[in-house]
Parts: C-alpha cells; sequence; structure tokens
C-alpha cells in the first residue's frame, strides 16, 4: 500500500504541476493571444513542461501529498491525501484524454 500511494502521489504531482499552471495562463492570455484553440492549450503544455518551476512545483507537490499519505489519523488522510490525490489524478487523466482526442479527430490533413 506505500508503494500504491507514493505512485498515486506522484502522478497527482506531475498532473497538478502540468495542468494548473497551464490552464492558469490560459486563462490569463486568451485574450491577448491570436492563435486559438488546440495550438495555444498544447503550446502552454510543452512550455510548462520544459519550466523548472513547475518540476520544482511538482516535487512540492509530491512531497506534501506524500507526507499527507502517511497521516495517522484516518480522516485526515482523507482530506488531504486521498481526496486530492484522486481527485487531481482523475481530472489529469481526463484532460489529457480529451487534449489528445482532439488532437487526432480535428487534425488537419
Amino acid at each position: 500500500m506505500t508503494h500504491l500511494k507514493a505512485v498515486l502521489s506522484g502522478v497527482a504531482a506531475i498532473f497538478f504541476a502540468l495542468h494548473i499552471p497551464t490552464l492558469l495562463s490560459l486563462f490569463r492570455t486568451t485574450s491577448q493571444e491570436k492563435a486559438t484553440g488546440v495550438a495555444v492549450v498544447t503550446a502552454g503544455f510543452v512550455e510548462t513542461l520544459y519550466s523548472p518551476l513547475s518540476w520544482l512545483l511538482a516535487m512540492l507537490s509530491f512531497g506534501l501529498l506524500l507526507a499527507a499519505s502517511r497521516l495517522d489519523s484516518k480522516a485526515l488522510r482523507a482530506i488531504f491525501f486521498w481526496t486530492p490525490a484522486l481527485t487531481i489524478s482523475t481530472l489529469g487523466f481526463v484532460l489529457s484524454a480529451l487534449l489528445t482526442y482532439v488532437i487526432i479527430h480535428f487534425r488537419q490533413r
């Protein structure tokens, strides 16, 4: 179970560090960009992937989630680990699958 918690913490941390800054910058710069659609989102993901700040955010959130997974109280562990980790992982997989589907489906030929 310890390994599962560590893997889930890592996956949630990577999705958190990849999706949250991209979505925040997407909403902030939408009015300033000339390009719209999937190109902007894909460029934001690539930019975030190579950003050292994003990986620092991933390591920090991994540490916090891993520490929360080792809490003694079941209620605190459910509030501070299971709920955020499962929510972030689920939303990360859904957003990644949606972006992949849109790119494949609407690819210009």
